[in-house]
């Protein structure tokens, strides 16, 4: 808490901000918020954080949200309960790709199976940083393909297709050499 109250003074806003520590949002005051920031921890911390905060559900609340892992959790938890993703950007810490999604309630986000990894291709086709993040994905998934392929289990559950499907939509959305 010191922290962040040190990062607010040294940025000139300290008294326009409340600060509480709390688990997740339950001591945040619905009435007095618009804007709720979730950053630093995983895709599915933040799905509980909002799941046990469903004042949030509501179209006067903007969510800036910053999966560390897990990402495809928390974009599928919003599309699930009809949030809409309006943003999405790219942010490289150390080496490091994040998205950070912006939504809000009550519109409708359609995302491909390969888009729930890595953002909407709309969105994120012409940031610098997409072509390392598809090329990140196209990789994972390719070794997912490759290794269910050579284990000859067969595919009763479907995640032989699914890495495929997934493989293969990423192909339709490479990113080119010009930055698409």
């Amino acid at each position: 808490m010191h922290t962040a109250r040190e990062h607010a003074e040294n940025a000139g806003v300290a008294e326009k901000l409340r600060f509480l520590c709390c688990d997740g949002l339950e001591l945040c005051p619905p009435d007095a918020v618009d804007c709720i920031v979730i950053a630093g921890m995983g895709g599915d911390t933040i799905c509980g954080i909002l799941d046990r905060a469903d004042w949030c559900m509501n179209a006067s609340y903007i969510l800036i949200l910053q999966p560390m892992t897990r990402a495809e959790v928390l974009r599928y938890w919003l599309i699930y309960n009809e949030f809409e993703i309006v943003g999405e950007d790219l942010v490289d810490d150390g080496g490091i790709l994040y998205s950070v999604l912006t939504a809000r309630f009550g519109g409708v986000t359609r995302l491909t199976e390969a888009e729930l990894y890595t953002g909407s291709f709309a969105q994120l086709a012409k940031h610098p940083l997409y072509p390392r993040l598809w090329e990140k994905q196209r990789k994972r998934f390719l070794n997912v393909y490759d290794a269910l392929k050579r284990s000859g289990a067969g595919d009763e559950d479907g995640r032989l297709a699914l890495s495929e499907l997934i493989c293969r939509q990423l192909e339709e959305n490479k990113p080119s050499d010009k930055g698409i």
